[in-house]
Formats: structure tokens, C-alpha cells, sequence
């Protein structure tokens, strides 16, 4: 049995179910909460914490900067803007294309975490990362994309839906 909290003003918002995909891609359903939950943040940030990239990242700056007499945090900006001086990174190839490599990979493999978490907590527990990749790549874009406007608390939808009622009740319906 799950635990009840002794609210003294229960939450007014439901959950809205959202439709995600299209024809091509499928639609489903899935909740929209205005929130992630504490699961869903959890979940992502432990695959975050698992996830070196950003650390190899700056211990490549660290060592560029030290070496060239310049600030880490100016040439991790050079490596973020893609304004890298040949100069800046010679004798660091390498590194910088194994880094910049990972990076570019770093928001495909986020996107399938965070879409994978969304499916696990909010339609099925028994969801794998497999199966996330085995979706027709707009369906993910969608979750991914309610991901996001959830992570950033985004109550667009719920006031568009409230703004539909009172218009719906304005005209008499």
C-alpha cells in the first residue's frame, strides 16, 4: 500500500494523457505530470553519473590549458563552440577528436536514457533500453521531447487545456 501524505491542500492538477507519435510512427499514450518524478530524476542521474564523457572532457582542457598558458575554462569553451585553433590543440589530436566524438555522442545516448526512464515509470516497468531502440526514431523524439518540457516543469499544456475549458464554457458548450 502506498503511503499518503497529510496534505493540507491536495494538488488541484491531473495528469494529462498525452497521444505521442503518428501514423508512421505509432501513437501511444503516456502521462503528463508538469514534474518528473523523483524515480525518473533518480534514474537519469545515475546513468549521468556512470557517464565519463564530460570528465574526460575536462581533464583534456586541463592539460591543453596548462600546457599552452591558457584558462580551462577558455578552452573548454573553444572545444564546446567548435572554435578550435589548430595551435591551441596541436600535439592533442587525438584526445580532441576521441573527446569532441564522445561528446557528439553524449545527447544520443541521453535521449535514450531519458526516453527509457519516461516508458519504465510512466507504461511499462518491464521496459529495457533494447526496446527504446527498437522505436521508430520520431516516436522517441516525441517522449524525449515531453521528457524535456517535464524536466523543465512546463505547464504549457495543462494551461492550453484550461484556456479550451473556459473558452468551451464561454460559448456555452
Amino acid at each position: 500500500m502506498a503511503g499518503k501524505l497529510p496534505f493540507l491542500v491536495e494538488p488541484r492538477r491531473e495528469p494529462i494523457l498525452e497521444k505521442l507519435g503518428d501514423e508512421e510512427s505509432g501513437i501511444i499514450e503516456m502521462k503528463r505530470l508538469g514534474y518528473l518524478t523523483v524515480s525518473e530524476k533518480a534514474f537519469m542521474q545515475q546513468a549521468n553519473n556512470n557517464d565519463t564523457t564530460v570528465l574526460e572532457m575536462h581533464r583534456l582542457a586541463a592539460r591543453v590549458g596548462k600546457e599552452r598558458g591558457v584558462m580551462t575554462a577558455d578552452v573548454i569553451k573553444a572545444m564546446s563552440t567548435g572554435e578550435l585553433e589548430e595551435d591551441l590543440f596541436e600535439g592533442f589530436e587525438n584526445e580532441l577528436a576521441a573527446v569532441v566524438a564522445s561528446m557528439s555522442s553524449l545527447e544520443d545516448r541521453r535521449k535514450l536514457i531519458a526516453v527509457t526512464g519516461m516508458v519504465i515509470f510512466r507504461i511499462d516497468p518491464e521496459w529495457g533500453v533494447d526496446d527504446t531502440m527498437n522505436l521508430h526514431p520520431d516516436l522517441v523524439d516525441a517522449i524525449y521531447e515531453l521528457f524535456l518540457e517535464e524536466d523543465r516543469r512546463s505547464l504549457e499544456a495543462f494551461k492550453a487545456i484550461e484556456q479550451k475549458k473556459q473558452a468551451d464554457e464561454s460559448a456555452g458548450k
